[in-house]
């Protein structure tokens, strides 16, 4: 009886690494044998030294395909016809896609058995595959993407003194049990694919918008740089009463962080939108891919009820000291407007989580000074997001002329928020920051009259100032 191929039959003259697809391809499937020394016409060929050829194999087989394939397979040898064959027996295997190391699990990697051909799976074949074997729960599935860098979270780590070695990264769910990078991983990594969009407008409509950016990589990374940036746009209105100083921003700097903690920790990622984050005179908007889970209502989550859509992520961001507790999020949100007229909203959609922060200042007094005008604003949200600016780039973007433009860069460095480092052809500016000025060329806590010039800039005893 002649051997055929088949969906559940492979034949192979020789040893070649095509041996490998169809090991894959059975494994992912229904299962299967291959037969080395037997050409595609059915004809026995043999295995001039098939114990030699069958440890080659079998070298081959556990080196380049993960995750381990070989409690799936058996091997032997054969006598059909006078002739050596080997025999290589594979099981369908519990952990789906297997794929080849090199390749990952990608169409170029992964194989699945259709009639007698094995075939690159497509990447819905793959994940399907990956959601039947490790379940449905998006941090704990496979990432599709296996060569992942963690030099954000590794240096974070190494800041608050914090190990972070396979065990602890188990641990945290980055790695899955067979140590293969899982899509928490992903998140974690320069490799992430989601991205914030964050936009500023110059009033309380969605027209065209002032400044727009975009933040990548590392969701940890994401979260230290939007912060930053929404730390700068949150201005401070300053006021007097008698010789005591009070200073009240726009928003509560802790509802910022805390709705943007949350917009990261909840949102959806099995999404392919994006976290919109908009930002008006009037308020600022955190916008979240992922409505409520199931059965969870609005009023239940502002009095504390902790639901989480991504238990690994809310876990890795308490372990570095971000999220102070479970279910207080949203509750500190609400608590930091007790003293003002103005509260927070949620709206909620089956896809949408909008939370609405009121800015506190949005009625202001009479003659009050609202901060840095448009160029110095827009230079300002410019600089933090690249680090330093030169003249040039200056121009581009706010639309001036060398001249003007040079005025409003004195303006900000006479009012200390900006300090230039560099020879005349590559001036450079940078923000100024009290804690950190070791490459200024005129500091803020060196220079008495920067300092001064900050408290004394407005045209009555109430005022508003940026920062």
């Amino acid at each position: 009886m002649k051997i055929k191929e088949d969906i559940r039959t492979a034949l192979f003259p020789k040893v070649n690494d095509d041996i490998k697809q169809s090991v894959i391809s059975f494994a992912n499937c229904l299962g299967g044998t291959l037969y080395v020394g037997i050409d595609d016409n059915s004809n026995i060929v043999g295995i001039a030294n098939p114990d030699a050829e069958l440890s080659k194999i079998e070298e081959m087989l556990r080196e380049e395909i993960k995750p381990d394939v070989m409690p799936l397979i058996q091997t032997a040898t054969d006598l059909i016809d006078g002739k050596k064959i080997i025999l290589i027996s594979v099981q369908r295997g519990p952990q789906r896609p297997y794929f080849l190391e090199e390749k990952g699990l990608s169409p170029e990697g992964v194989f699945i058995r259709r009639s007698s051909i094995s075939l690159p799976a497509t990447a819905n074949t793959i994940k399907k595959m990956i959601a039947e074997t490790d379940g449905n729960k998006y941090e704990s599935l496979r990432s599709i993407k296996q060569n992942l860098t963690f030099e954000t979270i590794k240096e974070e780590f190494s800041q608050k003194k914090l190990h972070l070695g396979k065990s602890e990264m188990e641990n945290l769910g980055i790695l899955n049990p067979y140590s293969l990078y899982t899509n928490l991983a992903l998140l974690l990594s320069e490799q992430c694919e989601h991205t914030i969009q964050l936009s500023v407008f110059p009033d309380t409509k969605q027209g065209g918008y002032q400044t727009h950016n975009e933040f990548k990589g590392s969701l940890l990374r994401q979260l230290n740089e939007t912060h930053r940036f929404l730390d700068i746009s949150n201005f401070n209105r300053i006021s007097f009463s008698g010789i005591s100083r009070i200073d009240i921003r726009d928003y509560p700097k802790i509802a910022i962080f805390e709705s943007l903690l949350n917009a990261i920790i909840h949102r959806d990622y099995s999404s392919d939108w994006n976290l919109l984050i908009k930002v008006f005179s009037d308020r600022i908007e955190f916008i979240s891919p992922g409505g409520l889970l199931s059965g969870i209502k609005t009023e239940e989550i502002v009095s504390g009820f902790s639901a989480s859509r991504n238990p690994g992520l809310a876990k890795f961001f308490y372990r570095l000291g971000y999220l102070q507790g479970y279910g207080i999020g949203i509750p500190r949100i609400f608590e930091s407007y007790a003293n003002t007229p103005l509260m927070p909203h949620i709206q909620v959609s089956r896809n949408v989580f909008r939370m609405v922060l009121p800015n506190i200042n949005l009625v202001t007094p009479k003659n009050t000074i609202r901060g840095l005008p448009t160029p110095e604003e827009t230079l300002m949200l410019t600089v933090s997001k690249q680090g330093s600016i030169n003249i040039a780039k200056a121009e581009e973007i706010l639309g001036l002329s060398q001249e003007a433009t040079t005025l409003v860069l004195k303006k900000m460095i006479e009012l200390g928020k900006l300090y230039c480092n560099g020879d005349h052809e590559n001036l450079q500016y940078f923000i100024v920051n009290d804690w950190d000025t070791k490459n200024a060329s005129t500091t803020w806590n060196h220079n008495p009259a920067l300092k001064l010039s900050y408290y004394i800039i407005g045209l009555s005893d109430t005022f508003l100032v940026g920062w």
